[in-house]
């Protein structure tokens, strides 16, 4: 697709284990721009998060929407934490953490088109916790933006149960996403995501980071509208700034 602003391609890029990773490229028409992943939330596909891109391409960016594995064209399937504790404790690839790791192999896919300047991530939920581990793998993520998500808080009092846990828990990644910028945005009337634990996995974050509560009823779980104006000034920050 193409129109004034932007085309649209998909695009299809290997992970780590040779899987298939598919997304939409949002690239604005210029001859070098900054680039934001997308990774939505659990079940939400790259054509139901496109909002994201038309979005990113009003404030100047470019986009990578995936979708991760096991949603939309990415096949596979979304594992439970039981499943994965299952191949962790075999000691095989567990998915959660592949999903991080398939950021990084974006990143890499991104670093191919010299018109890419900087690279950003932005997770939604489920998207959120990969995000921050993502960020914590890889320092040329340049801003980690968080949308209604948190870590795990809890522990299993079982030495292979937490180590399991410490694995894939966004909060024992959290602090090595400093100097580079954290966002967090998280509504305090979440039902899905209590908002006490996004306070907390901020917590574990160093500076520079910004955590943004709202309380409107227009803010429920993912993405809402009063939250475009920080994306911009923190993208700003970030890439600009």
């Amino acid at each position: 697709e193409k129109n004034e602003s932007y085309t649209i391609s998909k695009v299809i890029f290997d992970a780590d284990d040779g899987k298939k990773i598919y997304g939409l490229f949002f690239m604005p028409l210029k001859k070098k721009f900054d680039v934001v992943i997308v990774l939505p939330a659990a079940a939400g596909t790259k054509e139901s998060r496109r909002f994201y891109g038309e979005i990113l391409a009003e404030m100047g960016y470019g986009s990578l929407i995936l979708d991760q594995r096991g949603i939309g064209e990415t096949d596979g399937q979304v594992n439970s934490l039981k499943e994965d504790f299952s191949a962790f404790s075999k000691k095989e690839n567990v998915h959660q953490f592949l999903m991080a790791r398939d950021v990084v192999k974006a990143v890499d896919f991104l670093e191919d088109f010299k018109s890419v300047d900087e690279i950003g991530v932005l997770g939604e939920s489920m998207g959120g916790r990969n995000a921050i581990i993502a960020g914590g793998l890889d320092d040329r993520i340049k801003i980690i933006i968080v949308i209604s998500s948190a870590g795990y808080n809890q522990r299993f009092g079982n030495k292979e149960a937490d180590e399991f846990l410490a694995h894939i828990n966004p909060n024992n990644y959290i602090d090595k996403v400093a100097p580079r910028r954290l966002l967090m945005l998280h509504s305090v009337n979440d039902m899905v995501i209590p908002i006490a634990d996004a306070r907390y996995t901020f917590s574990l974050a160093s500076e520079p980071k910004r955590f943004v509560e709202f309380n409107e009823t227009a803010c429920l779980h993912g993405y809402c509208k009063l939250m475009y104006d920080y994306i911009e000034e923190e993208l700003r920050n970030a890439f600009d700034g």
